[in-house]
């Protein structure tokens, strides 16, 4: 006796020999051959650039350095603390007299005549601060001259040797 065969049999629609499933079988493979390719490309370009990139930075770094940059740009950090100081006097000057001509109800020549020692203070804070906005800005002069006259001669004599 022969076994009965109990499949449905289905007429599938093709188009060019596919079926709907082969159909999109070979559209979503081949995205992901295609965006395979596209990274694999971006990235060959990336390193190609990079490798340009590390070299010119190293290059930069030297003139940098050997131009006295770095030194003035520690000095110039301690300037801008500075000056963040006297900026915050100020506002605690300001607070003061908010609070003295609100609050306490004074008048405003009343209250500057209480902050006159905090003024006095505030000014020799910020006459401190005088010789060393002076240096830095003659050593940011001398340094930037210095990086220009290398830059326009050539690094060649900068090498890593010479470090």
């Amino acid at each position: 006796m022969r076994a009965r065969s109990f499949e449905v049999k289905r007429r599938r629609l093709r188009f060019l020999g596919l079926t709907v499933d082969d159909a999109i079988k070979f559209f979503f493979g081949g995205n992901a051959v295609v965006s395979v390719v596209v990274l694999g490309l971006i990235t060959f370009f990336l390193f190609r650039e990079g490798a340009g990139f590390l070299g010119q930075n190293y290059q930069n770094l030297l003139v940098y350095r050997r131009a006295g940059l770095e030194c003035v740009d520690l000095i110039r950090a301690e300037e801008t603390t500075h000056t963040a100081l006297n900026r915050y006097l100020s506002d605690l000057r300001m607070r003061q007299y908010a609070y003295l001509t609100g609050e306490q109800h004074r008048s405003p020549a009343e209250a500057n005549a209480a902050l006159a020692a905090f003024d006095d203070f505030a000014g020799r804070f910020d006459d401190a601060g005088s010789p060393i906005r002076g240096l830095v800005s003659d050593l940011t002069e001398l340094a930037t001259a210095i990086k220009t006259k290398f830059i326009v001669q050539g690094t060649s004599g900068w090498s890593a040797a010479s470090s």
